[in-house]
């Protein structure tokens, strides 16, 4: 009886041996896949950025090819993951844009798509939330969790006028609500086409008659707050300026293919 026990421990030990061998293959084989996934889109990759950036020295740079794809693979590795990944997603593309130059730039814009999973005006909005953290216009713990709020926001507090009255409002918190938002950037859109300041007017008036002062302050920031507004609307048109640009490039390499005689 004794020696059929030994037999059997020994059998299942034999068994256990082959479980762990048979594990080891497997564990070897998924990351010899993973591997190959990995160089997969590596090599990907530089394909695409060697056409995105096509004639600028930056496509004959090993360092920099580099530096994008280290970029290219921390945004794809945070895109869809929870909704504060945009932030890390904005701190590497602003980081990113910050070494290029403004032609390098632009090409990274117009190749946006290509080189990440979303769109250059993405690109735009994901760069603005990460400057505002950065800059402090919104404390990272009070960064409200829908991008698309957080965007809304930081556009919002670009000028001085902005951040006072969204302090008044205590709107600079992670649970605002988009509503609150749309609020503010109504008042401060009426406060510019009003002249500037969203405050009693009547009290300044008042103020400036009883001291004999001219009251300068409204117009100082209307000229600022034109200033914001231009600027705003420069960024919106160099966004939507990439989206053509892209869209003619598709466009123009559809019609060389069928003016070839190949179907699209």
């Amino acid at each position: 009886m004794s020696r059929l026990r030994a037999g059997a421990a020994k059998g299942a030990l034999k068994d256990l041996e082959a479980v762990g061998d048979a594990r080891d293959l497997l564990a070897g084989d998924r990351r010899f896949g993973q591997a190959q996934e990995i160089k997969r889109q590596q090599d990907e990759g530089r394909e695409i950025i060697h056409e995105v950036f096509a004639g600028l020295p930056i496509a004959q740079n090993p360092d920099r090819i580099r530096e994008i794809l280290g970029a290219r693979s921390v945004i794809f590795e945070n895109w869809g993951k929870a909704s504060t990944a945009f932030l890390a997603i904005g701190r590497t593309l602003l980081s990113l844009r910050e070494t290029l130059s403004p032609e390098e730039d632009r090409a990274l814009r117009r190749g946006a798509s290509r080189l990440f999973p979303f769109s250059d005006s993405m690109v735009s909005k994901f760069v603005e939330i990460a400057r505002a953290v950065r800059e402090g216009r919104i404390p990272e713990p009070q960064l409200p969790a829908a991008y698309s709020t957080a965007y809304d926001l930081a556009k919002a507090l670009r000028d001085e006028r902005g951040l006072q009255l969204a302090t008044e409002r205590n709107l600079i918190r992670n649970d605002v609500q988009r509503v609150e938002v749309e609020a503010l950037k109504r008042d401060l859109r009426d406060g510019r086409r009003l002249g500037g300041r969203i405050v009693d007017a009547t009290a300044a008036d008042e103020a400036a008659q009883a001291t004999g002062v001219p009251n300068g302050r409204v117009s100082l920031d209307a000229l600022r707050a034109r200033q914001v507004d231009l600027r705003r609307q420069r960024d919106e048109a160099a966004a939507r300026l990439a989206d053509l640009d892209r869209d003619l490039i598709e466009v123009t390499e559809q019609l060389r293919i069928a003016e070839g005689g190949v179907e699209v």
